[in-house]
């Protein structure tokens, strides 16, 4: 009792670590039964701001702070306050030296893969402004800077984002809908593909969905802070139509963000998942299958920061604009610190996993390449050839000869027909040509 009279949660003498005061579990009341938080979150919470590391004592010093800067706040740089991934590569800080004369075999190690895309749950209504809510550093991390991509947007009047892939209907859908009443219908971001980590003023509000001049601002936006030398392979799942006359409208950008594209150091591509979504020309060109050291990086990261900021949607939307991007930069900050501290874990996972993968794909290849030796050394030529900008033709765009799905259940259907037609009974209620497409429609789903 007096334990209870003085505020503690009795405890365990073999579990004193249980211990809780009153006000604590009082705070846990209120949050579950205003924003329904679990007892698992609220003590991970608890644990995070004991120790957001999980591996050390709490360090005092403020993550990003720039109280011992000799220039003062004001100094701080453009991206400089956003957490960098420090395993992706980045000369001068975890690449070798003369790493860019590399031989061919191991430029791969050396390929930065990044991507981007856009969710429209983080929309915010027209309320209130910049001037009656500025941000306290928008710019500073992982928002792009407010007035210049503002006034770059305000320049731009007659981009059409017409989708020539069938598989993309909904891209001019996106573009024109759920906009009346809103500043911003979401945000265009840019991850590390691999890791997952947002990149410094790599996120921006969308305006009318997700137009090319939002997006090719927040790329370029991103690109200030990476290295010109590094080949990057640039994810994204409306790639197709995003990259054509990218060159162009890239030089049209404002100063702050402009840079030439050299293609030679670029590749694009469609994230594993939604490339099925592309017709079968677009599924040949950007595939990640297909490009030499992609590995099994799949492109499809970037949905996995989208999962964790969806909870403050309802909680941003009637921000003001400063508020809302601080709060906004607060959530990417959390998550890049989160990925941080987690990368050993994580790498190491990957690596086990990788081991026994290898040694599985390694035998394959070897029993596939002894039984196709005699059209190796042709296949090889071919896809070199075209790697190197020799080839005209994709060597991966396979030419179907024989006769279509279409034209086999067609012929079958006529069968049946001219069978019906001649008095045969039919043994089963579902015909040969049904019970095939059904056949086939099952093995695809397995």
């Amino acid at each position: 009792m007096q334990l209870l009279r003085a505020g503690w949660y009795p405890s365990t003498t073999e579990r004193p670590q249980t211990c809780a005061t009153f006000t604590c579990l009082d705070t846990y009341h209120a949050l579950l039964q205003k924003s329904k938080t679990t007892a698992y979150d609220y003590y991970g919470t608890l644990e995070y701001l004991t120790d957001g590391s999980g591996i050390k004592p709490p360090n005092r010093y403020q993550r990003g702070g720039r109280g011992y800067d000799p220039f003062g706040v004001w100094a701080t740089a453009s991206g400089e306050l956003a957490i960098r991934c420090p395993v992706c590569p980045r000369p001068g800080v975890n690449l070798p030296e003369n790493w860019e004369n590399a031989p061919q075999e191991d430029r791969f190690l050396y390929v930065l893969f990044l991507a981007l895309d856009a969710c429209f749950r983080l929309k915010r209504r027209m309320v209130s402004s910049e001037l009656k809510d500025p941000g306290l550093g928008t710019g500073w991390a992982y928002m792009v800077e407010w007035a210049p991509y503002r006034q770059h947007l305000l320049t731009v009047t007659d981009q059409q984002e017409m989708s020539t892939c069938s598989g993309l209907a909904a891209l001019d859908h996106a573009n024109t809908k759920f906009s009346r009443g809103y500043s911003s219908t979401g945000v265009g971001m840019g991850v590390c593909a691999r890791h997952e980590f947002v990149q410094p003023n790599g996120v921006g509000d969308l305006q009318r969905g997700e137009r090319f001049a939002n997006m090719d601002y927040i790329f370029a936006s991103i690109l200030r802070h990476l290295d010109p030398r590094l080949r990057k392979i640039v994810s994204y799942d409306i790639v197709c139509q995003w990259w054509k006359n990218l060159m162009e409208r890239l030089l049209l950008l404002p100063p702050l963000v402009r840079f030439n594209l050299v293609l030679q150091l670029f590749r694009f591509v469609v994230p594993k998942m939604h490339i099925h979504g592309h017709t079968k020309a677009c599924q040949v060109e950007y595939s990640l299958n297909l490009v030499p050291g992609s590995g099994q990086t799949d492109g499809e990261g970037i949905e996995r920061p989208w999962a964790m900021i969806g909870g403050v949607a309802a909680s941003t939307r009637n921000s003001g604009p400063g508020a809302r991007a601080d709060a906004l930069d607060f959530q990417w900050t959390f998550w890049n610190w989160s990925k941080f501290v987690g990368l050993p874990s994580l790498l190491r996972r990957r690596l086990d996993v990788a081991r026994v993968e290898l040694a599985k794909q390694e035998e394959a290849f070897r029993i596939f390449t002894a039984q196709q030796a005699d059209r190796v050394p042709e296949w090889k030529a071919q896809i070199d050839d075209y790697e190197n900008g020799g080839g005209s033709k994709n060597p991966y765009d396979a030419e179907i000869k024989g006769l279509t799905e279409m034209q086999v259940r067609l012929r079958l259907q006529q069968e049946e027909e001219k069978e019906a037609a001649a008095g045969v009974p039919r043994v089963h209620e579902v015909g040969p040509s049904l019970f095939i497409t059904l056949a086939l429609d099952l093995e695809d789903e397995q």
